[in-house]
């Protein structure tokens, strides 16, 4: 380990993480100084050593990382049988984590069971057998050595090195060839990020500090048009001696965090925070505003930080804002204002009444549930696309009337759903049902058109014989968002916001409380538990894949019903919207 490391230790994560907050970085890096010299992985809680990550999304996408790294090493490891592996990677830090959480000790394979001088001193020795130490001029090697894509040369595995106090994760080092280190990213992404640039500067740089020539720095990464179940997995990007990835200036935030943090030991209290109500240190102290405050103005962008520095704090103080600020604000704004000012709901009764007669009944309501896999597992899937595992639809056949006594609704009716448990494609089947259940005539009402429209065409075109009932269903559509979205109809206990969670429990009796599974996120991160089976989920991190697995059949009927609240709410939403005209 070189002489300069000290114990808040740095590694590429902590520059994106300081980024967005100096005090949650400090945090990290305190824990670090603790626990130096353990694990890589931090510990978010006593005996958890991977950080837990924040939301369903979030642990979604950290498992199908997991999932493709662990697909690179196998598919590396047949490529160069004599690769070595200084760890096995994250997926066998789940494993550890999970053991240890059901009482056991895990495996001792992962950062965490071995120390990082450890993992360091391995590292070196085997890039010592290669003839490469600090201040060496070159490996032994020519400039008419194969590139990466024919080398024979076996590699090492998840090396790790410290160097002027950063901590150098490197997934794949080979020879150069011009005699240097050839170092690779394996990223679980479909194309070359700008943040990549970030770390391969942070691995080029770090290397060349402690001594090593480095001749290259690629990324691999998926291949979007992957031919299911071939080696062609990844795509790989590859940058020579003078790139932009190894010559990007990083030191400027590396020197802004460092500012912002001081030396250890850090006194987080002391740091100024992100000021996120999101962020998990300082939400606290920032809790979410409530619906009149101007950062609830709808699509404010930038718009509600320059109003605020103008004294204007409140969506209902709009009217006191100053040119040329003034130009900015949108029709929409203006609603919103009026809709605080008053305290009362705002109604465009002519546009609500264009959207109304649009409609043609009989009236259909549809709603997908769908996964999305890094690799997907059925042939004419694309990597990271929505695929519908659930659909539920129901018809409501009159809009309802109005008499002395008041108004009475139209009552819908469910006319059917399909479900694909997890492990087969039965798309085929889902798109029988739905062109079945969905009639010839009437509006089909979704709440967001383009997803539902994407979902639709996207099946249309994998499956020809169904192709022209899949199109007959697309032209009936229609975006039961449209008159939230134009404002027609604004409440201001909306918030600003137009989502079918907020505008309909506002408009309405109805809201998902009483539901088990009560959002998107919820229905899809089961699904993908309940499809992989053999990836270890923490309890720490999410008590709900214990739930989900240890019943599915219960998950089944949660995730229906809620699919089923989506889908009938939309109809109240309807009856809502009629209820405001005949009330005019």
């Amino acid at each position: 380990m070189s002489s300069d490391t000290y114990p808040g230790i740095r590694c590429i994560d902590d520059l994106f993480t300081g980024w967005r907050c100096p005090r949650q970085l400090a945090e990290r890096l305190t824990r670090r100084a603790e626990e130096f010299p353990g694990s890589y992985w931090l510990q978010a809680s006593p005996g958890t050593y991977i950080e837990k990550p924040s939301g369903a999304g979030s642990t979604h996408q950290f498992l199908e990382k997991t999932r493709v790294l662990n697909e690179f090493r196998k598919i590396l490891r047949e490529r160069y049988p004599g690769i070595v592996e200084v760890y096995p990677g994250p997926y066998q830090d789940l494993l550890d984590a999970t053991a240890r959480e059901s009482g056991g000790s895990g495996s001792g394979g992962s950062k965490q069971g071995h120390g990082i001088q450890e993992l360091e001193s391995a590292t070196l020795e085997l890039l010592s057998q290669w003839g490469a130490s600090p201040h060496t001029e070159a490996l032994h090697g020519t400039p008419d050595s194969p590139e990466f894509s024919e080398s024979t040369e076996p590699g090492i595995l998840n090396g790790v090195m410290i160097s002027r106090g950063r901590i150098l994760f490197l997934d794949l080092i080979q020879r150069g060839a011009y005699g240097g280190l050839s170092i690779t990213l394996l990223k679980a992404a479909s194309k070359v990020k700008d943040g990549y640039v970030r770390e391969a500067a942070w691995l080029s740089q770090g290397l060349t500090a402690a001594g090593y020539q480095v001749d290259d720095v690629n990324v691999l990464y998926l291949n979007k048009d992957y031919p299911r179940n071939s080696s062609e997995i990844f795509s790989i990007q590859r940058q020579k001696k003078g790139h932009k990835f190894m010559k990007a200036d990083i030191a400027a935030e590396v020197q802004r965090i460092e500012a912002a943090l001081g030396s250890p030991p850090y006194r987080i209290e002391s740091i100024p925070g992100c000021r996120s109500s999101s962020c998990p240190f300082c939400g606290s102290e920032n809790p979410l505003p409530g619906p009149g405050d101007i950062s609830r103005l709808h699509r404010s962008g930038g718009l509600a930080s320059k109003l605020r520095a103008q004294g204007i704090t409140r969506v209902k103080d709009l009217h006191l804002v100053k040119p040329p600020l003034k130009q900015k604000i949108k029709p929409y704004h203006w609603i919103q204002h009026q809709a605080e000012l008053q305290g009362q709901e705002q109604v465009k009764t002519e546009a609500l009444q264009n959207f109304l007669d649009g409609l043609k009944w009989p009236l259909y309501f549809l709603d997908f549930e769908c996964y999305l896999e890094a690799l997907p597992r059925w042939n004419g899937v694309g990597m990271w696309e929505h695929v519908p595992f659930l659909y539920s639809a129901y018809r409501m056949d009159n809009p309802g009337s109005r008499s002395e006594s008041g108004f009475s609704p139209g009552s819908p009716e469910k006319v059917g759903s399909y479900l694909i448990e997890p492990g087969e494609d039965r798309r085929g089947e889902l798109a029988d049902a739905l062109i079945r259940d969905l009639g010839s005539e009437g509006s089909i009402l979704v709440y967001g058109i383009h997803f539902e429209k994407a979902v639709l065409r996207r099946l249309a075109s994998l499956l020809d014989t169904r192709r022209k009932g899949l199109e007959q269903i697309i032209h009936r559509l229609v975006d039961l968002q449209k008159p939230f979205a134009e404002f027609s109809v604004y409440h201001p206990d909306q918030g600003g916001k137009i989502s079918l969670k907020t505008v309909l429990p506002v408009l309405t009796r109805h809201g998902y409380e009483d539901d088990k599974v009560s959002s998107g996120s919820d229905a899809f991160i089961g699904y993908y538990y309940l499809m992989h089976p053999e990836l270890p989920v923490p309890e720490s991190w999410d008590p709900y894949a214990r739930y989900v697995r240890e019943d599915p059949r219960r998950f089944y009927r949660e995730v229906e019903s809620y699919c089923d609240t989506d889908t009938y709410g939309m109809a109240y939403l309807v009856n809502a919207l009629i209820n405001r005209l005949k009330k005019g």
